[in-house]
Formats: C-alpha cells, sequence, structure tokens
C-alpha cells in the first residue's frame, strides 16, 4: 500500500493547480483506443489506416483533441490541427446531479443558449457523419475520427457527464470545482480535486504505469470476455452518458460526500478501480462498434 500511494502522489502533486477538464489520462484514452482496434474486422481496420496514415493507430491520436485546447497540433505525426480552445466545451455534458434525466431529456444539456454541437453527445454523431459521408474528405475524416476516438472516451468518464450544483446555481464543474486531500506529499499542502483524481484512479499502479496502455488493454480484453457485450452494445450514445451520469450521482458524490470523502482513505482507490476500468472497456468497446458501422461498406 506504501508504494501505490507514493506513485499517485507523483502523479496528482504535479497538477494541482487551476482544474482542468479533461477525461482519462493519456493511459485511459490510449487504453480505450487499442481495445477498440482490436475489435475492429480486418476492412475497418484497413480503412483506418487509409484514413490516418501508414503505421499510425488509433492509440496514437487518442490525445490530440485534449492538445488543441492549448496549441496547434500534428497528430501523430500524421496530419496537422489548429489550436481551438472552443473546443474544451465539447468534451463533456455536465449535468446536474440534482436532476433525473433520461436517454431522450439529457440532450437538452448538449445544448448551450439553443446551440447545438455543445457537447460530446453532438460530437460523436457528427464525427460519425463525417466518417460516414463519401464526399468527405480525407483531412475531414481524420479530425472527425481523432475527435471520436478521444470524445467516446470522454463519454464514459463519470465527472464528464455530471456536476453539482450549488444553491446560487454555481456548477463544480464536473468534480473540478470539489477539493480532495488524497494521498498529498508532505509538502503538498493545496489539494487536488474530485475530477483529476477520476482521471487517474485506473493507472496509479507502479507496475501499471511501467507497463502502460498495452498491458491495460490486454487485461481488459481479457476480461470483456466474462462480460455481457451485447448488452453493452444495445447502448446509444446518449444512454452511454446516462449510464455514466449515474455513476457520478449514485456512486461519485455520495462517497464524496461521506465522513472522510473529502480525504479518503488508501481504500478509496480499490473500491473505484473496478468501475473505472469497466467504463474503459465499455468505451473500447462501443468505439468498435461504431467504427465498424461507420466504415462498412
Amino acid at each position: 500500500m506504501k508504494k501505490q500511494m507514493v506513485v499517485f502522489v507523483a502523479i496528482t502533486a504535479s497538477m494541482i493547480g487551476t482544474p482542468q477538464a479533461y477525461g482519462w489520462s493519456r493511459v485511459g484514452h490510449q487504453t480505450v483506443a487499442l481495445i477498440a482496434e482490436r475489435r475492429l474486422s480486418t476492412t475497418t481496420l484497413s480503412k483506418v489506416h487509409s484514413i490516418l496514415g501508414p503505421g499510425i493507430s488509433l492509440a496514437d491520436i487518442a490525445g490530440c483533441a485534449d492538445n488543441i485546447k492549448r496549441h496547434p497540433v500534428n497528430c501523430a505525426g500524421s496530419f496537422q490541427v489548429a489550436r481551438d480552445p472552443s473546443s474544451k466545451r465539447q468534451h463533456y455534458i455536465n449535468v446536474s446531479v440534482a436532476d433525473s434525466p433520461n436517454s431522450m431529456t439529457i440532450m437538452g444539456s448538449c445544448r448551450v443558449q439553443g446551440k447545438t454541437q455543445a457537447c460530446n453527445i453532438d460530437q460523436i454523431q457528427d464525427g460519425l457523419a463525417v466518417l460516414k459521408d463519401p464526399a468527405a474528405t480525407r483531412a475531414q475524416k481524420q479530425i472527425a475520427l481523432m475527435f471520436i476516438v478521444h470524445f467516446v472516451g470522454d463519454l464514459h468518464q463519470p465527472l464528464h457527464n455530471a456536476s453539482e450544483v450549488d444553491a446560487r446555481g454555481r456548477g463544480d464543474g464536473g468534480g473540478n470545482g470539489a477539493k480532495v486531500w488524497f494521498m498529498q506529499s508532505a509538502k503538498a499542502k493545496t489539494p487536488t480535486n474530485l475530477h483529476h483524481v477520476w482521471d487517474n484512479v485506473i493507472e496509479s499502479d507502479a507496475a501499471l504505469k511501467r507497463m502502460g496502455a498495452g498491458t491495460l488493454a490486454e487485461e481488459l480484453t481479457a476480461e470483456i470476455q466474462s462480460k455481457d457485450v451485447a448488452a453493452w452494445l444495445k447502448v446509444s450514445v446518449a444512454e452511454s452518458a446516462l449510464e455514466s451520469f449515474l455513476i457520478a450521482k449514485t456512486l461519485i458524490y455520495p462517497a464524496y460526500h461521506a465522513p472522510d470523502g473529502k480525504r479518503p482513505s488508501l481504500d478509496y482507490q480499490a473500491r473505484m478501480r473496478p468501475v473505472a476500468r469497466e467504463q474503459v472497456a465499455k468505451a473500447g468497446v462501443r468505439l468498435a462498434a461504431m467504427l465498424e458501422e461507420a466504415l462498412s461498406p
């Protein structure tokens, strides 16, 4: 346990500061992409490579959508993407945990002042439409695929789909404003936040940090064999968002408000990791199915 604590400190202490709306960590997003790629048919995988370029994998482009919020990106050395700070809003759909949406009404939270294309649900659907469009250029399909791979991962991070709103109507940004004192080093006197804890809860073992996304993808691919994948694939994009929202509403925020929730004990990661791992696995399975359908003849 002591070894585990040191590793998590190394991750969180370096990130303390202004909260950022990222999704799963780099390892998490790459793992989603690797799981999906392993499930693609030979035909679909060939089409993915024809879009991205020789030797470029889905894992190689998995983090580009986060990076363009701050600067232009040469995504995987394959294609250029301009800096787009406004894309930050597209990574999440923060529904108040006080609400009780269904798969239809949750879409209302995807609108900002009546505008569409404002959240991960819209962006995934729009990106899939581009992949299906025979008139779309290769450059358009590259960017669409980049966003889809990343946003499907974000969709399955529960705190990208829920937010706690106070009496004044101020949201906590999917846990970014929820302070947590979790495994901080002796010198770190400021807290991290709940969102950041969840971005990293799947990758803080020392062994996993050494082995990386490939090993995690192998482990989750093996675990998927015992899961009801058919049921996972019956879920729409909006229903996936609702599924993630309910995890935040019924598990994550209640745990945060428990007596020791803001200073969670060392067993927090052990309790939450299986939930996070299954969400990453679902994201990979569903991403593969989306790409099969979008790129099929």
